[in-house]
């Protein structure tokens, strides 16, 4: 899975979450499809994608 698929997927993951989130919550959500290491990486590795900017560009057409 891509990098840009993988936040897209998290970014889903967070729009439809009614309570706590994690990277572990999502790959259990998944039936462990990917490891949550993968997520975990991912956030610690790449910040600028979670920006409030990045972020709202990315949820604003939904809304």
């Amino acid at each position: 899975m891509s990098e840009q698929n993988l936040f897209d997927l998290y970014v889903d993951y967070l729009m439809v979450s009614t309570g706590q989130v994690s990277a572990t919550g999502l790959a259990a959500l998944l039936d462990d499809t990917f490891s949550h290491d993968k997520v975990t990486r991912m956030l610690s590795q790449s910040p600028d994608l979670f920006s409030p900017a990045h972020y709202w560009k990315r949820v604003k057409p939904i809304v």
